[in-house]
């Protein structure tokens, strides 16, 4: 089931995944606060409990970027803020965040009730995210919706269709020179994309023009930052329409026939970028 990368409400673009996160969270918590609203004392340490743990969750996933995306966090710190890393990523900060939930219920000894309550927010939790990995899972190969053809302009003015990647797997990347992610990003995607672990898929940052303060300002910005990448004009928001990008930047992977294999939303990763590659080149 592939699932919307983002939720649009009007002109604001919310992620879908750290939206559905924190609804379950909310409602883990409800779940065991509840039965003890009459319990202030009680109330009171079950949240300091039940929170306990996200804030060494957060330093654990964004800090495990430096154990599989190190050469790339090491050269721009700033993935560490904008980039979300891979699902090893998230399961490192759970190990990180659940450990010190354990270290803080053995130092409590809370009570009966507490314990009951505790094991039945995260219990459910648990249950919820279960689900969210069955929803947000990729689509199988044959499942893939096909992504209509687009036309965009390169820089030498010739016109590009999409059609022309068919054979091959296709990354594009819609971005833009005054994005701080969109920057973070970029000097990884061109590293990526001359390594050698492309094989015969094929990259294309996709610069969306009407956004820049000039048309030419996503090639200066580039120059300026000594970066090679094949870059395509989306001038009309075409592809960015026909693609469903509803926020910069936006990394798109289509497999050989032009399907789409996933869309993620903020600054992606070089394991992201691997193991994606890999959905797509099954069949």
């Amino acid at each position: 089931i592939l699932m919307p990368d983002t939720i649009s409400l009007g002109s604001l673009s919310l992620p879908t995944v750290p939206m559905a996160v924190i609804g379950c969270l909310a409602l883990s918590w409800l779940a065991g606060r509840l039965p003890l609203r009459r319990d202030r004392d009680g109330g009171r340490v079950f949240s300091d409990l039940f929170t306990a743990p996200l804030l060494p969750f957060l330093l654990g996933w964004k800090f495990s970027l430096l154990i599989t995306d190190g050469k790339d966090v090491l050269a721009r710190p700033s993935m560490l803020l904008y980039s979300t890393g891979e699902t090893a990523n998230l399961l490192i900060g759970l190990l990180i965040g659940f450990g010190w939930l354990a270290y803080k219920m053995i130092r409590h000894h809370p009570r009966k009730e507490l314990m009951a309550a505790m094991v039945r927010s995260w219990g459910l939790f648990i249950v919820l995210a279960v689900g969210l990995v069955f929803l947000f899972r990729p689509a199988p190969a044959r499942d893939r919706p096909e992504m209509p053809t687009v036309t965009l302009m390169m820089e030498s003015g010739e016109r590009w269709e999409s059609t022309e990647a068919y054979g091959h797997p296709l990354i594009l990347n819609f971005w833009a020179s005054w994005c701080p992610p969109c920057r973070a990003e970029m000097p990884m995607l061109e590293s990526f994309a001359r390594d050698g672990k492309l094989g015969e898929a094929t990259f294309w940052a996709v610069n969306a023009v009407n956004t820049e303060k000039s048309a030419g300002a996503g090639r200066d910005w580039l120059t300026e930052n000594d970066l090679d990448v094949p870059m395509l004009l989306d001038s009309s928001s075409q592809a960015s329409h026909a693609y469903g990008v509803s926020a910069l930047p936006t990394t798109v992977v289509l497999d050989a026939q032009g399907r789409l294999v996933a869309r993620k939303t903020g600054a992606v990763s070089r394991s992201w970028l691997t193991r994606t590659l890999r959905e797509a080149r099954k069949l």
